[in-house]
């Protein structure tokens, strides 16, 4: 009875963490989500499953519309006001052990890092944090099972601010 009790006890505070360590960047998106400076994006996963109708052109279409199919969601803010501040606090919620970096990139006055969230070998979260100079701070998060190797042609597929990026990805892989 106490090993049941602890191992209860043990799984409801592991459930509890990965509760706090999955929502800490859905609550720095909503927590500015209605602030004016930022442009703010949201696609759920009912808008990605409506793309599975489609009949895909070549090989590269179909491989965008399999991706999308696994997509749960793609959050974006953009702000050019304080891009610093926005950056350093959203790295600060992500020195959780649950994000592991895949990439980190400083070009001049850029600092772009990739982060990616992980249930076995499987990704569950590709998070792109970047900040421009003074000019832009961007935070774009994807949720679902997500394929690198597919990922940048979704950057291709979707002209959407903060997209872009996504194809440093694909350029890191090769």
């Amino acid at each position: 009875m106490k090993t049941l009790l602890t191992t209860i006890i043990a799984i409801g505070l592991f459930l509890a963490q990965a509760q706090a360590q999955q929502s800490a960047i859905e609550k720095f998106y909503q927590k500015y989500e209605n602030n004016k400076a930022f442009t703010v994006v949201y696609v759920s996963q009912h808008m990605f499953s409506l793309f599975s109708d489609l009949e895909a052109e070549d090989k590269e279409d179909q491989m965008v519309l399999e991706l999308l199919e696994d997509l749960k969601g793609l959050h974006i803010l953009v702000t050019e006001e304080n891009p610093e501040r926005y950056y350093q606090e959203a790295i600060n919620l992500v020195k959780d052990p649950a994000y592991e970096v895949l990439m980190k990139v400083r070009e001049e006055d850029t600092q772009l890092q990739i982060f990616v969230k992980k249930n076995g070998k499987i990704i569950d979260e590709l998070l792109l944090l970047v900040q421009e100079d003074d000019d832009e701070f961007v935070l774009l998060s994807i949720v679902g099972t997500i394929d690198l190797k597919k990922i940048a042609l979704l950057a291709d597929s979707m002209d959407i601010e903060g997209l872009e990026y996504l194809e440093r990805v694909e350029t890191e892989e090769r």
